[in-house]
């Protein structure tokens, strides 16, 4: 398939107490790969790993899914994989999250706690690790006045300090669970919510290590193509080959990258406008399309320090574009352009950025 596409974004840094994020698709080409600067990976002509709008166990099994659907997803694979079939047949619901145990990294964050908060909802048994018990509690006291029907599930999550660069801090949560007596706490699935962002190519993922080591469900926000193009490139053959369920017969691990709203979603709604367009359309082909994904962001959304610091990262990256199916790189906000984004939002001014959807949808 000849793939063209490339991501400009409009750049307000506000001090806002509000936010407004619009998504804007043309669709007139589709993706490829990129050089990963500052990275030990090397350019292959290769399909792009999966991400937000693709499940696999790190192998070509591909579907879509998403957001809170991507943690159902990964459990019904998880299910699948049980019983050593090599597609998963359960059912994609979120019905299945009920009763599973969940371990979510970074859980006291901004993204973590919604991660939190929307398990809770569907009466998950959640685990939260992070690097300080005192900004938990605080978090917890927050999310209990924000949903106080929850108070009582919220009392009821347990802490854990990790090092999510080291593996081992990881396993040993793992393996604790996994070997209690007393009580069904065999965790399900891991949310990492802690990243890995921008700038963390070469810095070790703990927790896709251990959980691909110890057949655990994986499930993260990466927003760095390089970055999850590493972890391709590391865990690809140990998912598909890790003997996970402990009884002998090899089983693949699920794993999902960049699930996220941006990317994730927005590579999902790009899927979406150019399948419509081909089904409406049959005469024209994927290479006839181009996809341009336009941004608008005002504020941080609540995430604070660690959107500006990501933001400031990729503004020292030249911009990944794909046109007629090979990478191009220009300078990031260099060249702008005007876009309109609805009667709310009204014309702005879009530059390139070097965002991940560019390369993965």
């Amino acid at each position: 398939m000849t793939i063209n596409s490339a991501c400009k974004y409009s750049l307000l840094l506000l001090a806002a107490t509000s936010t407004q994020n619009v998504t804007s698709f043309t669709i007139t080409s589709t993706s490829s790969n990129s050089i990963c600067h500052g990275s030990s990976q090397q350019h292959h002509e290769e399909p792009v790993l999966a991400h937000a709008h693709q499940r696999t166990h790190l192998n070509p099994q591909l579907q879509s899914s998403s957001s809170s659907m991507a943690l159902a997803s990964s459990l019904a694979s998880s299910e699948g994989a049980s019983s050593n079939r090599s597609e998963a047949t359960s059912e994609i619901s979120l019905e299945n999250l009920s009763s599973k145990n969940i371990l979510v990294i970074g859980g006291s964050g901004r993204v973590g706690g919604s991660v939190v908060c929307q398990l809770t909802k569907h009466n998950v048994n959640v685990m939260v690790g992070g690097t300080k018990l005192e900004s938990f509690e605080r978090s917890r006291e927050r999310w209990k006045l924000l949903f106080p029907q929850s108070a009582s599930q919220f009392d009821a999550i347990t802490f854990h300090v990790v090092d999510r660069e080291d593996d081992a801090s990881i396993a040993k949560i793992l393996m604790e669970a996994n070997t209690n007596a007393n009580h069904n706490t065999k965790i399900d699935l891991v949310v990492h919510t802690a990243g890995p962002f921008q700038g963390k190519v070469n810095s070790p993922n703990g927790v896709i290590k251990a959980c691909v080591e110890h057949g655990v469900g994986y499930i993260d926000v990466c927003d760095d193509y390089c970055t999850a193009r590493a972890a391709k490139a590391a865990y690809t053959d140990k998912a598909t080959s890790i003997n996970s369920n402990g009884s002998g017969s090899a089983s693949p691990v699920p794993c999902i990258l960049s699930t996220g709203c941006w990317p994730g979603v927005s590579s999902l709604m790009a899927k979406q406008l150019t399948q419509s367009v081909l089904e409406k359309r049959p005469n024209l082909k994927p290479e006839d399309l181009t996809v341009d994904f336009n941004f608008f962001t005002a504020g941080s959304g609540g995430a604070g320090a660690t959107l500006l610091v990501a933001t400031f990262l990729i503004l020292a990256e030249e911009s990944l574009m794909i046109v007629n199916g090979r990478r191009k790189e220009v300078p990031a906000m260099r060249d702008y352009s005007r876009i309109h984004f609805g009667e709310k939002v009204g014309d702005k001014d879009v530059a390139h950025l070097n965002l991940l959807e560019a390369a993965s949808w």
